[in-house]
């Protein structure tokens, strides 16, 4: 499948691959715009320039790279952020999921595996049935197929694989969508999401993975988020990619 890139706008902290992946990303026909270590020119640019995709560079969640992060969510709602982070703490992806990222990848990665990423990220709609890997990944990661909140959240993170803004307005787009789907309000959605989060033990292998106690609820933004993350790279592994 061609993927569009259209604009990319790399920023954040300088790693010494900025450059390096500006070259792959032109050499795909993308327009790329690189700025790290000057913020307010990165914030300037989110401003006036429309971006189809920003990988922000984070060495952790400095409150420079956040601010990036909720700008680019709210400047620039259609592009997905792309956080390419150099830890491994869950914390610092939660912090920038509630920024407004569509996906945490965990350095170091090659230039050739992040622009794979990217392009999972910009274009997987049309290459698996997301809908059955993503019921068969759920059920591995311990969510209860009994809930309610399960379906639904199988269903929100199909739509938000497929288009990460929808994480941007969860009361105005992505609970309507669900509750449309599946005959109940909108309310019902988000209470029935909530109540899947608290109802996740710690022993499930989403718990693990995340280094979350039992009890210790994400707010339905993260839990999609994280969610939809952890299917990406599964259907990665499972397609070889």
């Amino acid at each position: 499948m061609k993927i569009s890139y259209g604009m990319i706008l790399i920023c954040g902290d300088p790693t010494g691959i900025e450059q390096p992946l500006g070259a792959a990303f032109r050499s795909r026909g993308a327009q790329v715009d690189v700025s790290v270590r000057n913020y307010s020119e990165a914030a300037a640019m989110l401003e006036t320039t429309e971006y189809s995709m920003v990988l922000l560079l984070a060495a952790d969640d400095s409150p420079n790279c956040l601010r990036l992060a909720e700008k680019a969510a709210r400047e620039r709602s259609n592009a997905a952020t792309v956080v390419l982070t150099y830890t491994i703490s869950a914390r610092v992806r939660k912090s920038f999921y509630r920024a407004g990222a569509a996906r945490c990848l965990v350095m170091p990665m090659t230039v050739g595996e992040i622009c794979t990423a990217v392009s999972d990220q910009l274009g997987y709609a049309d290459r698996h049935d997301k809908y059955r890997d993503m019921y068969e990944l759920m059920k591995r990661l311990g969510f209860p197929v009994k809930l309610n909140g399960f379906e639904y959240l199988l269903y929100a993170v199909t739509l938000t694989v497929d288009d990460p803004a929808r994480l941007g307005s969860m009361t105005g787009t992505l609970y309507p969508e669900i509750a449309s789907r599946f005959g109940v309000t909108a309310a019902q959605a988000e209470r029935s999401l909530r109540y899947l989060s608290e109802s996740l033990d710690s022993t499930s292998v989403f718990c693990r993975f995340y280094g979350l106690r039992s009890g210790e609820s994400l707010n339905n933004r993260e839990l999609i988020a994280l969610t939809a993350d952890l299917y990406v790279c599964y259907m990665r592994d499972k397609l070889g990619m």
